[in-house]
């Protein structure tokens, strides 16, 4: 996760910043709009940038697509802000963990 933005990344307080990851079908219809959200286990000063591991409960069968973003809990996803998400084929066989080396929101 690196941060271009100008405020502070963290995943604690009243509405933590998260990574989730929401589930679409092969004709990119939702699937599962909350599948895993993941608090940030650190702040993440702008400028700055981090690598996490995610693990990631089964996936149902019929999610092709991760749609991977950032959201403030309770309050919004930050694609609502214009942040785009990272959409990821999944190809189901290896449905353990995802490492994402750079995630530029």
């Amino acid at each position: 996760l690196r941060n271009n933005g100008s405020e502070i990344l963290g995943g604690t307080g009243r509405y933590p910043i998260s990574i989730g990851i929401q589930l679409l079908d092969g004709r990119g219809t939702l699937v599962d709009r909350d599948w895993v959200h993941y608090s940030l286990p650190c702040a993440v000063r702008p400028g700055e940038q981090r690598v996490f591991v995610i693990e990631l409960p089964k996936m149902p069968i019929e999610a092709r697509v991760g749609k991977i973003g950032l959201l403030q809990e309770g309050v919004a996803w930050f694609e609502q802000w214009g942040i785009e998400p990272v959409l990821l084929v999944l190809d189901g066989t290896q449905n353990d963990k995802i490492s994402i080396k750079s995630f530029d929101p």
